[in-house]
């Protein structure tokens, strides 16, 4: 990662991350993620990610949570998810308890809001 930099000493990584307090949802994102991609391994803790940072020889320097909004349709799109598996994702959601419908806002047409994490970090010199 610290070798992506070439001569600048700033970094940033924007990804998502695992449901953290909700214990559920890190597995139910990893299931619906390996539905719809099977080279996807797995989402990463936030403390994982700052551990990752650190191994690749930088310091963190700011963690800004988002939420971003997936369209369904666009979302399995992108990796060409077979019909079976996009029906099997839909099959999944419509069984997830009220709170995570609501944490992940998951919308009729399966549409959902994702936790990402921006990690800003800096190359010591």
């Amino acid at each position: 990662m610290a070798s992506m930099l070439g001569g600048s000493t700033r970094e940033g990584l924007v990804h998502s991350c695992d449901g953290g307090d909700w214990v559920c949802t890190s597995e139910l994102g990893e299931g619906i993620e390996l539905l719809r991609d099977l080279s996807h391994v797995r989402d990463y803790s936030r403390a994982e990610w700052e551990a990752a940072l650190v191994r690749a020889g930088l310091t963190p320097t700011s963690v800004t949570p988002h939420r971003v909004r997936l369209e369904f349709a666009v979302w399995i799109e992108r990796m060409k998810t077979p019909k079976l598996q996009a029906e099997a994702i839909r099959a999944i959601q419509a069984a997830m308890s009220e709170p995570v419908v609501r944490h992940f806002d998951i919308g009729a047409d399966g549409s959902f809001t994702l936790d990402v994490v921006l990690f800003q970090a800096t190359k010591e010199a």
